[in-house]
């Protein structure tokens, strides 16, 4: 940080545009670095984008989209439904993450809704430092306001989508739509057996512990979330594996 604060506000010549674009470090634990790297390009050149899909009647992620339980909800206030996936492999995740699921609103129009990854190892929450420096977070998260859910596909990336946050469109009774989740970037390595978990609520406390943030996200009523897991409707939780796997 000093060669680039460096090199762009005092003009000092110490070969800051040669330096590679990207550091990299990822980490297993909150306080231990499994490997620092740079790298050319982010995302990653050798990234590969994996599906896993919302199984609502086991409330499992998985590589296969199966029928199961066509809805399953939670209450906006209090409640929340989690979906677990356990590496099958030593894994690394590295960048940005995207959430895809269709929900249907009862006793409401609108919500905020959160989502979130954690990790466990051994049964056991692993915490990570977060934004700003803050510690007990989670690997990664997400918020999105459902009547200001467009997308606007002319800024968006196949892996990250971008939103006008112009004009609110409150749910109709029984009207289900996508909602597409921007999952902050990360760097994460799972050991086989490690488990992914993601976690949707209407409140921003997903892990059990305390995170501190610099902002608050108010509820915005009470109701259900409903969310629809048919086949005609994908729910899915978008990955940057890197093939770097040991």
């Amino acid at each position: 940080m000093l060669r680039f604060f460096d090199y762009f506000l005092k003009g000092i010549d110490n070969g800051m545009l040669q330096h590679p674009k990207v550091r990299l470090e990822v980490r297993e634990f909150a306080h231990q670095i499994k490997e620092v790297r740079d790298e050319d390009q982010w995302p990653l050149a050798d990234t590969s984008w994996t599906p896993l899909y919302l199984d609502g009647q086991r409330h499992l992620l998985t590589s296969d989209q199966i029928a199961g339980s066509p809805v399953t909800s939670f209450d906006v206030t209090q409640g929340s439904i989690t979906f677990s996936y356990v590496f099958d492999h030593d894994t690394e995740v590295v960048g940005p993450m995207q959430l895809t699921v269709h929900v249907e609103l009862e006793g409401c129009d609108d919500a905020y809704l959160f989502a979130g990854l954690q990790k466990f190892h051994r049964g056991k929450e692993v915490s990570f430092e977060g934004t700003y420096g803050f510690e007990n977070d989670i690997v990664s998260k997400g918020a999105l306001r459902v009547a200001l859910r467009t997308v606007n596909d002319n800024l968006s990336l196949p892996y990250w989508p971008d939103y006008d946050f112009d004009t609110p469109k409150p749910l109709s009774p029984g009207e289900i739509v996508p909602l597409i989740f921007q999952l902050e970037a990360a760097a994460t390595f799972y050991r086989k057996g490690d488990e992914l978990r993601l976690t949707i609520e209407g409140r921003n406390v997903i892990s059990g512990k305390i995170i501190d943030q610099p902002f608050k996200f108010p509820h915005y009523r009470t109701g259900t979330c409903k969310i629809h897991t048919e086949p005609k409707n994908p729910n899915q939780l978008l990955l940057p594996i890197t093939g770097r796997d040991s």
